[in-house]
């Protein structure tokens, strides 16, 4: 089953215009995607570079001994 979508520039029933768009909503879920996994991404570095912080103290308590 072809999805028609109404062409803004002529009012009339479309199957191209209902590929873009459909298009236009993939493109969407895929930047939100991209934005959590952005954010994610940056707290994981942080959170890694709060273990590398405590890894180097904890190496140069040892040092110390």
């Amino acid at each position: 089953m072809t999805e028609y979508g109404r062409c803004p520039a002529y009012g009339t029933q479309c199957e191209y215009v209902a590929k873009v768009e459909a298009q236009a909503a993939e493109i969407e879920r895929l930047r939100g995607l991209l934005g959590r996994a952005d954010a994610a991404l940056r707290g994981a570095n942080m959170n890694m570079n709060v273990v590398e912080r405590k890894i180097r103290a904890a190496l140069a308590g040892k040092a110390e001994q």
